[in-house]
């Protein structure tokens, strides 16, 4: 669990279990599945605000995130690597220090993809898609948390342990995108991240002011998850929950958006969320 203080990219909480005094399991490249899909949309919606208005798989931007379709993600990177790419890659490198592709550095692609692979069905085989999806590159966790918190902020914050004021500066995306975006993202508290949605209701806590998203990586096998998370953030705060390992499936009520629904008190109770 990672806890960020918006105004100041200070790391409120850094918890981890089972506790490892080597290792800091938020520094560890995971897999980390949907929590992608926004990074992908902030990167379109910034080379053209237009595709906000992209139909694919019959969905509209907004039920993309909403309901976080694999095949619209999938469509979206497709046509935005073909017609967008430098500036897409300008500007994930710019506001959410991530590269398009990199040998020393985490970027959003290992590689890019062979022409042959945009002619060929946007599916599992397909690289477009599984990077569209969150499947094919780890990630550390803070990183992660970090993306979200710049654009919860709307600025390039650093995340850190001392919580000293500094003057960070604003994303390149212009405002109406950028609500756009936060925007579609507070829809997934009505759609695949709705238990947190009732919950800050049942505890008194404006919904209409965060952005969240989830996250699910399906282990190799297909039997089971081998990573479930989820971030939720307005202004003020970030928060993320990663659980790694072998995830039971969503009915058994075990997966990150489930100890998000039981943390949301305690987080209300310390003035994270209010």
């Amino acid at each position: 669990i990672l806890v960020v203080n918006n105004s100041n990219a200070g790391i409120v909480s850094n918890s981890t279990f089972p506790i490892l005094a080597e290792t800091n399991s938020n520094e560890i490249h995971y897999l980390i599945g949907s929590l992608k899909k926004p990074i992908l949309a902030y990167g379109a919606l910034s080379t053209n605000s237009a595709y906000k208005d992209r139909i694919y798989n019959n969905l509209s931007f907004s039920a993309f995130m909403k309901e976080s379709d694999d095949l619209y993600a999938a469509f979206l990177l497709k046509e935005v690597m073909q017609n967008q790419q430098r500036k897409f890659g300008d500007v994930l490198e710019s506001d959410l220090a991530l590269p398009l592709t990199s040998t020393t550095e985490d970027s959003f692609f290992d590689k890019l993809p062979a022409r042959a692979t945009y002619s060929r069905p946007l599916d599992r085989n397909n690289e477009i898609y599984r990077n569209s999806i969150g499947q094919e590159k780890p990630y550390r966790f803070v990183d992660v948390v970090q993306w979200y918190a710049r654009i919860a902020s709307g600025k390039k914050l650093v995340l850190n342990f001392s919580g000293n004021e500094v003057a960070y500066n604003e994303l390149s995306i212009d405002k109406i995108s950028l609500r756009i975006l936060k925007s579609s993202m507070n829809n997934v508290l009505s759609g695949t991240a709705s238990v947190v949605g009732e919950a800050l209701d049942r505890n008194g806590i404006e919904k209409a002011d965060f952005i969240a998203k989830t996250g699910t990586a399906e282990h190799s096998s297909g039997k089971y998850n081998s990573s479930s998370s989820i971030i939720l953030a307005n202004r003020e705060f970030t928060i993320g929950i990663m659980i790694n390992g072998n995830v039971p499936e969503n009915k058994r009520n075990l997966a990150a958006k489930n100890i998000m629904v039981r943390i949301i008190p305690i987080l209300r109770k310390y003035n994270i969320l209010r």
